[in-house]
């Protein structure tokens, strides 16, 4: 029976197992909400572009946004969205301070 291998659960349910969920509703939030960032930046331009003439430090508003604005934005996101989740992650209870014992 050496082949059957059983994992070894904890006693009592941890805090990190009550958190767990809850982390990942955050996450789940904060990717939709980057998505929905990201499809306007990409699609508004697009559509309103000809709406959208107007300059900006001497260039056409349209023609930035496509150059380097949509860039940049989704350079922000990226950087905004690693550094929320590893905030929500260091603020997780680990198994080590919890001090469950395994069975």
């Amino acid at each position: 029976m050496r082949w059957l291998h059983f994992k070894r659960y904890p006693r009592c349910m941890s805090d990190l197992d009550r958190a767990r969920p809850q982390f990942d509703r955050k996450v789940r939030r904060l990717t939709w909400a980057c998505l929905a960032i990201w499809a306007g930046v990409t699609l508004v331009p697009i559509y309103g572009a000809r709406r959208l003439n107007f300059e900006l430090w001497g260039w056409p508003f349209n023609f930035w946004m496509a150059a380097q604005g949509c860039v940049l934005v989704y350079l922000a996101l990226v950087v905004f969205f690693a550094w929320q989740v590893n905030r929500w992650e260091a603020a997780l209870p680990s198994d080590e301070d919890s001090g469950v014992q395994q069975v």
